[in-house]
């Protein structure tokens, strides 16, 4: 199978947290999802890690695997083309080691597109983006729902080392050939989609994840106040994380550099986890357009050092303009 490989590096200061890269890939745009065969969503995983428990997000080492992915509903057959979009933020000299789509249902896994760069992605600067276009044949997968699983994996030394790793994660449910006739993906229920992130420590020892979870489909657009329901908590493996923290914000900038415009507009500051909560997102005070949601998990407990995995999903508000006077 052969893959196209784009990098793109930026410098020391990113002027996002959600920066956008800037050119499209051969099958679609892989931020605005515009091009591609099929409508997609773009969804956003990220990993965060420090050694201390003083660095805020914007400072820690952090990875997000992003991709533009066919949207909720559709029936999917044949190949189909994913593009992965790597940001990188301050991990100066760490090292991308593995791209890949784990397919999952309630029938084991499917076939499991990957790219191993083994030593040869390595991140110079402060910041890098990395485009991993991973082709499906869906033709090897039974039909219903299955769960896509993109992962970004990171390392801090070159490998052979299997730690640090740093792992951006999530969940993405697609219908292959047919919505019906399986149950739902392994580990998200439809038509929930969750964002995770997973860190191994320098000793072996595994932080585990911790997660954010839309619990319900991305609307087309929003208008008014929107409720979504939402779930902040810590995975189902050994050596998981607690949650000691949850965080929802829209439209955050944490590589800002004015500390008032890096959180966004707050929603939710929580101690501990947050389990099945309606947000409350009053869209007449934001823009008419596209807004990021970020569903951020936050732990401490256990070891030195803080962990961090989010979700973050695009939305589209369309609210009408007041009459004219």
């Amino acid at each position: 199978m052969a893959f196209l490989f784009r990098s793109l590096t930026a410098t020391a200061v990113t002027v996002a947290c959600f920066a956008m890269p800037s050119a499209a890939s051969a099958a679609g745009d892989p931020i605005t999802c515009v091009g591609y065969p099929e409508a997609r969503s773009f969804v956003e995983n990220q990993s965060g890690w420090s050694d201390l428990e003083t660095t805020s997000y914007g400072d820690a080492e952090h990875v997000h695997a992003g991709a533009c992915y066919p949207k909720l509903g559709q029936v999917i057959r044949g190949t189909i083309q994913i593009d992965v979009v790597t940001k990188m933020h301050n991990v100066a000299g760490q090292y991308l080691r593995k791209v890949r789509i784990q397919t999952m249902s309630n029938r084991g896994s499917g076939p499991v597109p990957e790219v191993d760069f083994g030593t040869m992605r390595q991140c110079m600067v402060k910041d890098c983006t990395f485009i991993t276009p991973l082709t499906i044949n869906t033709d090897n997968m039974g039909s219903g729902k299955w769960e896509l699983r993109v992962h970004s994996d990171l390392r801090r030394f070159a490998p052979p080392s299997l730690q640090p790793a740093n792992l951006a994660t999530g969940g993405w449910l697609m219908c292959v050939r047919t919505c019906t006739g399986t149950r739902d993906g392994q580990a998200v229920p439809y038509p929930a989609t969750e964002g995770r992130g997973w860190y191994k420590q320098s000793d072996g020892a595994i932080a585990g994840y911790i997660t954010g979870r839309l619990m319900e489909a991305i609307p087309a657009t929003v208008s008014g106040t929107w409720r979504p329901l939402v779930r902040i908590v810590g995975g189902s493996n050994e050596g998981t994380n607690p949650v000691n923290n949850a965080f929802c914000s829209v439209d955050p900038d944490f590589h800002n550099a004015d500390p008032a415009k890096r959180e966004g507009r707050v929603l939710v500051r929580h101690a501990g986890e947050y389990r099945n909560e309606r947000l409350s997102i009053d869209t007449t005070k934001l823009t008419n357009g596209v807004h990021r949601l970020m569903l951020r998990a936050h732990g401490t407990s256990g070891y030195v050092g803080q962990q961090w995995g989010s979700s973050v999903i695009l939305f589209t508000v369309a609210n009408r303009s007041a009459p004219p006077l």
